[in-house]
């Protein structure tokens, strides 16, 4: 009968696993149900946001409005033409609601030092207590939504599910975004093939 230290000297250890959340290649979703996945995602989500930005506190604030100060609180545009973009409305449309949110002193807006053309957009501190108030209001809302309306297996699940949200979201996921008209490098434009 082999002794026991002949067994530990036989024991291998198993290698240690990888990223717990990161699935194995085998267990990867087919085509059909990526796209589903992908498809009740986009929805929940685009609904979720909806909801979110419906509640506020009490500030007076369109859905808009708020999110424009949110986006300039953390820093996701410092331009008129940026915050456009990234909110996707016109130029003229943000203009608009920066010059309702600079009127309530909730943004400062000044030149830009390296161009004389545009306008650098900053928080101002009322703005930045008001966009406080607005993640409270919506974290105690969506907070007191899970408690009444989840069991704690879902309240769980949703745990684990903004895991996989944030990793999807990451930035080595997102595409980056090119200017109108634009084509990957080497692609030609439709008037450059014309012209050939």
């Amino acid at each position: 009968m082999a002794s026991s230290s002949a067994r530990s000297a036989e024991h291998v250890p198993a290698p240690s696993p990888g990223d717990p959340n990161e699935p194995r290649p085998e267990s990867r979703p087919s085509g059909p149900l990526a796209a589903r996945a992908a498809h009740e995602t986009r929805v929940a989500l685009r609904r979720m946001l909806h909801a979110l930005r419906a509640v506020d506190d009490d500030n007076g604030l369109s859905p808009t409005e708020a999110s424009a100060l949110a986006r300039i609180a953390k820093n996701e545009a410092a331009t008129a033409s940026g915050l456009a973009a990234v909110e996707g409305v016109r130029p003229q449309s943000m203009a608009a609601v920066l010059a309702k949110l600079e009127s309530r002193g909730l943004i400062h807006r000044s030149p830009d030092p390296t161009d004389g053309r545009r306008q650098l957009v900053t928080l101002a501190e009322p703005g930045r207590a008001v966009h406080e108030g607005n993640r409270s209001a919506r974290e105690e809302w969506l907070s007191a939504a899970i408690a009444g309306e989840c069991t704690q297996a879902e309240a769980r699940t949703l745990l684990a599910a903004a895991q996989i949200v944030s990793r999807l979201a990451a930035p080595r996921r997102v595409p980056e975004q090119r200017p109108s008209g634009e084509r990957a490098s080497g692609e030609r434009l439709p008037e450059q093939r014309r012209a050939r």
